[in-house]
């Protein structure tokens, strides 16, 4: 029997939140019915050790006004060589573009936009990114969101109807998470240079302006003067990491903080596991897998308010927010997280109860995709495309 043949999208750097969220899906959907295939960069795989065992075609990551129709070619000319059944679009950047790339093709499309753009958009171009998802909804035959709140934010404005959005929440590998090697962790704490009996106060990401490292570095800064012991661990990289080196030692904590650089995965969950708390600075978010997979091993969480954090964080009850860029509000809720060790241990218990409850089961979430791709690839025609790709 003939794989359905799946092109997935969004993923290129083969790392980060999208590529987490999709990770169950690569593992769990049924190998004798899938076969999924990836774009990704050169240098994501020149530096990408995991060999997950999916195909991988090399693709642009990013594409300007200019380069926007070569690409979209490049990627026509990849969907019709490998005669895929669907293509799974992961972001309005990646959504646009395969769409552009399919157009008269008959390929199924599924469309996750991992939080719509145009909520996020403060500027006058933010008509324009609503223009973007509309018309890539209006042209994928499926649309699954990340959280309940995008799925309400498009059936509120038009852009998708009951009928074909499904919301799938992420799902987590809870015996990956912590099995953790309590002596490989001593390894990394010395190795960074963090004694014993430090207080680590962490986060994990890309250094850019949309995680926001500079407020973690003021706040780390005003933690620092009431904690003497306090260090401030992140896990990865990014253009902004000179600047907040900078910043730290201007500060006066360029000897506390610790950016490690990008990490393989199983080593950004050990350090995940040294962080006493996990301190989310990010000013634009979808469902950051980050705080989930702090919640899942006990981390207490302190966030940003970013859009949607009300589905993760009950302030109060399963962690704490704060206005993002307010390092007052931060440093005192770290704090009090520090200062009151029943308070915390509740909040953990609490928050650790709603991940495994939500989003504790790969296996389900493979299930509810398999029936997704089913459903599109459904509406796209299955017969049609049959024919098409045979007279190709």
């Amino acid at each position: 029997m003939k794989k359905i043949k799946i092109l997935v999208t969004g993923t290129e750097t083969l790392r980060g939140g999208t590529d987490t969220y999709l990770r169950p899906v690569f593992s769990h959907c049924h190998p004798t019915v899938y076969e999924f295939h990836r774009t990704a960069t050169k240098e994501a795989l020149s530096t990408n050790s995991n060999d997950d065992g999916i195909t991988k075609h090399v693709f642009p990551l990013t594409y300007s006004l200019v380069s926007l129709l070569p690409c979209a070619v490049e990627l026509r000319r990849l969907i019709q060589r490998e005669r895929f059944d669907l293509l799974h679009l992961n972001t309005v950047r990646s959504g646009f573009l395969g769409c552009l790339a399919a157009t008269g093709l008959p390929v199924a499309i599924v469309y996750t936009p991992h939080a719509w753009r145009f909520e996020q958009k403060k500027t006058l171009l933010k008509p324009l990114w609503f223009a973007f998802d509309r018309y890539i909804c209006s042209r994928a035959n499926m649309v699954t969101t990340i959280s309940q709140r995008e799925k309400n934010i498009g059936l509120a404005k038009g852009l998708v109807t009951r009928d074909k959005v499904e919301t799938i929440y992420a799902q987590l590998d809870m015996q990956e998470l912590k099995n953790i090697d309590l002596a490989q962790m001593q390894v990394e704490k010395h190795c960074l240079g963090i004694p014993d009996n430090a207080c680590v106060i962490g986060n994990t990401g890309t250094m850019e302006s949309r995680k926001d490292p500079l407020t973690f570095v003021r706040t780390a800064a005003k933690i620092r003067a009431t904690i003497p012991n306090a260090y401030f661990l992140w896990v990865g990289d990014g253009e902004l990491r000179a600047q907040a080196s900078e910043l730290a030692y201007q500060s006066g904590i360029g000897d506390r903080l610790v950016i490690t650089g990008w990490r393989p995965r199983n080593q950004t969950l050990v350090l995940l596991h040294l962080m006493d708390v996990f301190l989310f600075t990010s000013r634009i978010e979808g469902v950051p897998l980050s705080i989930l997979e702090a919640q899942a091993t006990r981390r207490p969480v302190v966030s940003s308010a970013f859009l949607g954090v009300e589905e993760l964080i009950n302030h109060g009850r399963t962690g704490y927010v704060f206005s993002p860029g307010n390092e007052e509000e931060a440093s005192r809720c770290v704090l009090e997280l520090l200062q009151d060790s029943n308070k915390t241990s509740e909040m953990v218990e609490a928050a650790e109860r709603q991940v495994l409850e939500r989003h504790g089961n790969p296996q389900r979430m493979a299930k509810q995709y398999e029936k997704i791709y089913e459903k599109a690839l459904q509406l796209a025609g299955a017969l049609s495309r049959y024919l098409f790709w045979k007279q190709a």
